[in-house]
């Protein structure tokens, strides 16, 4: 198998900018690394050790804190398996619902033309200019009230309709030319076909 050249055809200032960038994002991916070593580390140290001496090689390993981690952990009635599959589905399910949501409704914006759309677009932009830090108290208080905390319905909360990914969509889904879906039409698809079968698979790309 050729490996291909990453700097073949490019000129001194790209393979600069190149060899640059790639060092940031390298030693960028060895942080995380380092980190997850340094947990794994943590982890088998005894207790004193981590506290002492929290850099070092631990003197004396002690895998058996993961086992206690495993069958002591418990918060609210949840053991540590419990808490694995719900963070299983926090990242699963809610980006699936989130990015579905967000296809649907970037969909219809682009497509077609119907009352609030202009004020939905206008909508968007308000929202994504409100810091995050500032709305977050006040969407626990609403989920709370809402009976979603410690809740599977939390997963709800999941479905985002609007913000960069709606923009994203909305412009992809601008750029697909409607005589596919007209093409479509005339053979006898109707709208959610068209969608599903035609839009949305040329839109994978932006999903990644």
């Amino acid at each position: 198998m050729r490996i291909r050249n990453p700097y073949k055809g490019k000129t001194r200032g790209e393979i600069i900018t190149y060899t640059v960038a790639s060092v940031i994002m390298g030693l960028f991916a060895f942080s995380y690394v380092l980190a997850f070593g340094w947990a794994v580390l943590a982890g088998a140290n005894p207790h004193q050790g981590i506290v002492l001496h929290p850099f070092e090689w631990p003197e004396k390993w002690q895998w058996v804190n993961y086992i206690d981690v495993m069958e002591l952990l418990e918060v609210r009635g949840v053991d540590f398996w419990g808490m694995i599959i719900n963070t299983l589905i926090l990242v699963i399910i809610m980006p699936v619902l989130g990015i579905a949501g967000t296809m649907v409704l970037s969909y219809a914006c682009a497509k077609y033309t119907f009352p609030g759309k202009n004020f939905m677009l206008a909508l968007n932009i308000v929202i994504m200019t409100l810091p995050i830090y500032g709305t977050t108290g006040a969407a626990y208080r609403m989920y709370s009230d809402l009976g979603f905390i410690d809740s599977p319905t939390l997963i709800i909360t999941g479905i985002g309709n609007f913000g960069g990914n709606f923009l994203y969509f909305l412009s992809c889904f601008k750029g697909i030319s409607n005589t596919y879906g007209e093409a479509a039409r005339i053979d006898g698809a109707g709208h959610m076909k068209i969608m599903l079968k035609i839009n949305f698979p040329m839109a994978a790309g932006t999903t990644s």
